[in-house]
């Protein structure tokens, strides 16, 4: 049988409606618990229903990330997309192995659909061009025992201020004290506190040319905050505890009445004490001229392949408010939307933990829209290890409480120690 001119160009459209469509993409994400791995699944399949594409999922446990993406990039062997820390997705756009998020977020209805240009701008923007888009994230929060609020008559603190009183009113040494910072120089926990007493004033450790602007008048205050801190909320010469291993048994336990941490707590409570999780309460990050709001953030990029427009629209789907909000509830209260849409949707609130702790679930979106990481106050920086993780802020603060260092001489040395390091990770 003869074809015709319009049957020929049909053969095409059959082609793309059908066999094209039925591509093979390969994902890789983090998420190791049973919960979230069975929700990817679930939406791997119903992509796949709906769309003919198959999706292998990969998960990629995040201590392993890093060598296993660098050694995939080396072979040609990355995956199709990919969920991927900050840092990372600053690293894959560098090496020049992802592509633009441009077209996913055209996909979702352009940057308007994301919690805010802020949030975007922060962690995701690289030369006014989306080299990732965040998929969920949480905010730190102030989160007191409301036992010991009660027994002791006070209200929760909103500025930092309050906090110094409060904490002070609080403490009944040695059974409990109001606020316990760790100190633990090989952790965090003094960089990330510093960090909320900083950001209340506008403070930062890094500038806007990605270098140190740690020694500021400003900043050397908020130093002299998380001393008097110490003074009246911790026990004295305590510099051993991790922010990361003590903070949950400190503030269970009742030792600290206060600490600054995510509603991803709450979730911990439930499985290892029941009975203290009548007792959380939350409100925002005490406060200076503005509100502290410090978020951790997971982000999802795509990479350069044969099928980049079926992984553009996989990650798209992902979005889609049923499956996204069915995978934030895998870990109520430690995931949250970072688009408007799902935000909006009571069934993110229909999950009986997130009812409970509502305020918890509120304050942390008004978070996500409005804050930043330590390090990428103006953005994606490559430098922000040089502040988070190096233990340069932990081991100034000791030195102020074991050797007394004036506060001034030893932010002003700190200072130095961050451009340092940042000098030689740039010489590399």
């Amino acid at each position: 049988m003869r074809r015709t001119a319009a049957t020929l160009l049909a053969i095409p459209m059959l082609m793309a409606a059908g066999w094209a469509a039925a591509a093979e993409i390969t994902f890789w994400h983090s998420f190791t618990q049973p919960a979230r791995i069975a929700a990817m699944e679930e939406t791997a399949a119903k992509f796949k229903e709906e769309t003919g594409h198959t999706v292998h999922l990969e998960v990629v446990p995040w201590p392993n990330v890093e060598e296993k993406w660098t050694t995939a990039a080396a072979a040609g062997t990355l995956p199709d997309a990919s969920i991927c820390l900050p840092s990372v997705c600053l690293d894959m756009n560098e090496a020049g192995v992802s592509r633009s998020m441009d077209g996913v977020a055209e996909r979702l209805g352009g940057t308007d659909a994301f919690a805010s240009q802020g949030l975007l701008d922060s962690f995701n923007t690289v030369d006014g061009r989306l080299i990732s888009l965040p998929f969920y994230g949480h905010a730190r929060l102030l989160i007191y025992r409301k036992d010991i609020f009660a027994e002791a008559g006070l209200e929760p603190p909103t500025t930092w201020e309050e906090l110094i009183e409060v904490a002070a009113a609080a403490t009944k040494a040695p059974e409990r004290y109001g606020f316990v910072q760790m100190l633990d120089a090989g952790d965090t926990g003094t960089t990330q506190y510093l960090f909320l007493a900083m950001q209340a004033n506008g403070g930062t450790f890094l500038g806007p040319d990605g270098n140190a602007s740690f020694n500021t008048p400003d900043n050397v205050a908020a130093v002299r905050t998380l001393l008097k801190l110490y003074e009246v909320g911790s026990p004295e010469g305590e510099l051993s505890l991790a922010y990361h291993r003590d903070l949950f048994d400190l503030f269970t336990t009742g030792k600290s009445a206060m600490v600054l941490d995510t509603a991803f707590l709450v979730g911990i409570a439930k499985d290892k004490a029941p009975e203290l999780v009548d007792n959380i309460g939350f409100v925002a990050p005490p406060a200076g001229t503005q509100t502290p709001w410090r978020i951790g953030h997971v982000g999802v990029t795509v990479m350069q392949g044969e099928n980049e427009d079926v992984a553009d629209e996989w990650v798209a789907y992902i979005y889609r408010d049923d499956h996204y909000i069915r995978f934030l509830h895998t870990i109520a209260l430690g995931m949250y939307p970072a688009t408007k849409s799902a935000a909006g949707n009571p069934a993110f609130f229909s999950h009986p933990t997130i009812e409970k702790f509502s305020n918890a679930a509120e304050l942390t979106l008004e978070g996500i829209a409005k804050g930043t990481d330590i390090g990428m106050v103006y953005g994606p920086n490559p430098n922000a290890g040089a502040v988070y993780g190096s233990g340069i802020i932990e081991r100034m603060m000791q030195d102020i409480i074991l050797n007394g260092t004036e506060v001034e001489a030893a932010v002003a040395s700190a200072h130095d120690e961050i451009q340092e390091l940042i000098d030689r990770t740039s010489r590399r």
